[in-house]
């Protein structure tokens, strides 16, 4: 575990995240991950709808959203919780990671982007990142990219 997922284990207040993925056998892996990290999933959503709907009722600090989702996209639940939830950071969860994804959803709101491929520990990071104010983007991306986005998600958070 990195010295960033660690610290999210001994916060004196634990991380309060929904989780909202419309295949419930992920639900089940990725909550069952952030538990044993110590992240508390205080809700879970099957639709975009229901992911912004937990987000404005529970009021968590991340919200880790599918981009692809029934209803609304995990860029428009970034979006609408941008301006209805501002203290709740979303997190988007991709198999897919193409520069201009990534792109609108930073612009759309989203305070950081994880791909579904990643092994659960950086999964962990990322969230725990983003809880500490720390914009988590794919290392894949050019490294002035990566920053002119971490710059626009510390302007929307």
């Amino acid at each position: 575990m990195n010295a960033v997922a660690q610290r999210a284990v001994t916060r004196p207040t634990p991380i309060r995240v929904i989780v909202a993925d419309d295949h419930a056998g992920f639900i089940r892996t990725i909550t069952a991950t952030l538990e044993r990290a110590g992240i508390w999933v205080v809700a879970i959503a099957a639709t975009g709808q229901g992911a912004l709907d937990a987000i404005r009722t529970e009021r968590p600090l991340i919200a880790l959203v599918d981009l692809r989702m029934p209803g609304l996209s995990g860029i428009e639940v970034a979006s609408a919780a941008r301006r209805s939830a501002p203290g709740t950071r979303v997190v988007i969860l991709s198999a897919y990671c193409e520069r201009e994804i990534i792109e609108s959803a930073i612009t759309a709101g989203a305070f950081g982007y994880v791909s579904k491929e990643s092994p659960p520990q950086t999964i962990v990071a990322a969230i725990a990142s983003c809880a500490e104010g720390v914009p988590s983007l794919p290392s894949t991306l050019p490294e002035q990219l990566r920053q002119t986005l971490t710059e626009r998600a510390l302007g929307a958070g």
